[in-house]
């Protein structure tokens, strides 16, 4: 009876210390996560997820308030990024041709030249000269419209 009890403890421990700590910029995300992108889809990720309609809010909005869609994904990625020495970043809008609504995302360049995602808590990075479309085609939840 007591081994439960001591296992079920020790997974909320872990998942707890996993956790990071309140976030309120994305300044403050940038420093705790060290421009790692896999970090920022982390703390990304710990946000829980609510449709906000058509609206746009500012990534710290969507910090403070604690949930978001993926327009508060996205923003906060892009307004993290845009704070890390060496890296672009910008909002990609994609569109499935068969269902709607539209999907934001974060596309980025890194300091080092490699260029990758991040959707929410999914993040992926690819060398430098691959094709921005084949990026795009590896977000899930596609197939994505090509332009």
């Amino acid at each position: 009876m007591i081994l439960p009890i001591i296992a079920v403890l020790g997974v909320a421990w872990f998942a707890v210390s996993q956790q990071p700590p309140p976030l309120p910029t994305p300044q403050a995300v940038a420093e705790w996560s060290k421009c790692d992108p896999a970090k920022v889809a982390f703390v990304i990720g710990t946000i829980p997820y609510r449709l906000q309609g058509p609206t746009w809010w500012p990534a710290d909005t969507c910090l403070t308030m604690g949930y978001g869609d993926c327009k508060c994904y996205a923003t906060i990625a892009k307004a993290t990024l845009d704070r890390c020495a060496g890296y672009e970043s910008h909002i990609k809008i994609l569109k499935h041709p068969y269902k709607a609504p539209n999907h934001a995302v974060t596309l980025f360049t890194d300091h080092k030249g490699r260029r990758g995602y991040i959707n929410g808590h999914d993040h992926k990075t690819f060398d430098g000269d691959t094709n921005w479309q084949d990026i795009v085609a590896t977000v899930p939840g596609g197939p994505w419209e090509r332009e």
